[in-house]
Order: structure tokens, then C-alpha cells, then sequence
């Protein structure tokens, strides 16, 4: 998707350079750079400026909702197989997702299983996504 306007482009440029290089970088382009693919980012990053204006009216952030968002697939996939497995092992714990979570990140290393501690690291991340 095409940038719209010169100040779209060069955040888009920011957004591209810090997920090629890393870096320094604005928590707006950190927040932007974590929801979108390097792809995304190159695609309204590369727009010419040239017959584009300095600014539009619509909001930046609905546009950029829209193309994140306008796949038909998540940004975010979960194998079949894997749904509800981490659920599954707090029931049993008798705890909620969250406080299951905490436990195994607390616990030494080694007391659970890597694949576990992967799902809890991503249930804690998780509980700050944008669920739509």
C-alpha cells in the first residue's frame, strides 16, 4: 500500500530503517514498527513523494489500522494443534492463564519444559494485544 502524503512516507522511512537496522528510534516508530511487517513498512517506505501533498486529513492511524489489519489472515497464528494447549496446563494447575504464566517465567530454568515457558512468555504478551 502506497503512502499518502510526504509526512506518511517519512515515517514509514523511520519505521523501515528501524526494522532493518534497529537501533535508536521514537517510541511512535517502535509502536508502529512492532505491528507491521517489514514488507508493510518497505511498501510505504519506497512511495515517490514527488505528487504527493505534506499532509491529509483522514487519520494516519486508521490507515494504518486498515493495512495491518485488512489481511485476510492475523499477524498473529497459533497452530491448530497448539490452541489452548497453555489453557489447558493452567486449568490443570488450577491457576489462570496470567498467574500460571508468572510461575513458569519465575520458576529456574529447567523446571519447565522450553515449549512451555515460550507459552507463557507469549500469554503475557498476548494480554496486550489489540484484540479485535
Amino acid at each position: 500500500m502506497p503512502s499518502v502524503s510526504k509526512a506518511q512516507q517519512n515515517l514509514m522511512g523511520m519505521v523501515h530503517k528501524y526494522k532493518e537496522e534497529g537501533g535508536k528510534a521514537s517510541p511512535k516508530v517502535k509502536k508502529i514498527a512492532k505491528g507491521m511487517s517489514g514488507k508493510a513498512a518497505k511498501d510505504f517506505a519506497s512511495t515517490k513523494t514527488k505528487s504527493l501533498p505534506k499532509h491529509v486529513k483522514e487519520s494516519f492511524d486508521k490507515r494504518l489500522d486498515e493495512a495491518l489489519f485488512s489481511e485476510k489472515r492475523s499477524p498473529i497464528e497459533i497452530k491448530p494443534e497448539n490452541e489452548g494447549k497453555f489453557t489447558k496446563k493452567a486449568k490443570a494447575a488450577g491457576s489462570s492463564v496470567q498467574a500460571y504464566a508468572n510461575k513458569v517465567l519465575n520458576a529456574p530454568e529447567g523446571e519447565y519444559p522450553p515449549a512451555t515457558r515460550k507459552q507463557a512468555n507469549f500469554a503475557k504478551n498476548a494480554k496486550h494485544f489489540k484484540h479485535k
